[in-house]
């Protein structure tokens, strides 16, 4: 694998630095466009969209908290991850 000695940190730092963006991006427009109907004179218009953008926007927050914990929960564990690496002089500490 390509990213097999990659760790699931680093891993979730560039996910977080490629797809962070464009999910950024794509709720905040979604959000703005929701919050548009808020200048519409009908009121069911203008409660929809103040319950549908700020609705995108605690769905960004929830992709952006749950999304990296999940991820870790998810993945599979390395093949080496339980092999201890012998050091010269430095406290061993034991496998999780």
């Amino acid at each position: 694998m390509r990213f097999a000695a990659i760790a699931t940190t680093a891993l979730l730092l560039i996910l977080i630095a490629t797809t962070g963006t464009a999910l950024l991006t794509t709720s905040l427009v979604l959000a703005t466009s929701f919050f548009i109907f808020v200048t519409a004179h009908f009121y069911a218009l203008v409660y929809f969209g103040i319950l549908a953008g700020f609705a995108t926007i605690v769905a960004f927050l929830a992709d952006v908290l749950t999304a990296p914990a999940l991820m870790v929960l998810a993945s599979p564990r390395s093949p080496g991850a339980n092999r201890r690496i012998p050091s010269s002089g430095a406290a061993r500490v034991p496998p999780p």
